[in-house]
C-alpha cells in the first residue's frame, strides 16, 4: 500500500489483525470465523485458518455500499512466536491496492 493511499482505519485493522492472528496456539489446522455488522446487518467477514505448520492465514473484507476492503494475510513465526514472514494483498476501502511484504532470512529483516 502506498502511503499516499493508505488510511489509519486500514492501518489500525492490519495491526489488530496481527496481533489477533499472532495470539493463538498453532496445534492444528483451525478455522475461525466471524461477523462484520454495519448497522445491525451482516456485510463482510474475517476468516482466520491457523495452519499446523503455524502460519496464519486471514481474510477480510466488507461491503460498505459497494465499497469496504478485501485484505489476505499470511503471517509465520519463529519458534520463539517472532514474525519471520509476512504478506499482504488486496484492496482498502476506497479501492486503492495493498501489496506488502516481510522476511527474516539469517537474521536480517
Amino acid at each position: 500500500m502506498r502511503s499516499d493511499q493508505s488510511s489509519p482505519f486500514i492501518s489500525a485493522l492490519l495491526v489488530f489483525a496481527a496481533l489477533l492472528i499472532m495470539s493463538a496456539a498453532a496445534t492444528a489446522d483451525e478455522t475461525q470465523r466471524f461477523e462484520w455488522l454495519i448497522a445491525g446487518k451482516v456485510s463482510g467477514s474475517l476468516v482466520r485458518t491457523i495452519r499446523e505448520d503455524g502460519t496464519r492465514v486471514t481474510d477480510f473484507e466488507f461491503n460498505d455500499r459497494g465499497r469496504g476492503p478485501k485484505i489476505h494475510e499470511e503471517l509465520k513465526a519463529d519458534e520463539q512466536g517472532m514474525l519471520v514472514a509476512l504478506r499482504v494483498s488486496g484492496h482498502s476501502y476506497m479501492g486503492a491496492p495493498a501489496e506488502e511484504t516481510f522476511r527474516v532470512e539469517q537474521g536480517v529483516a
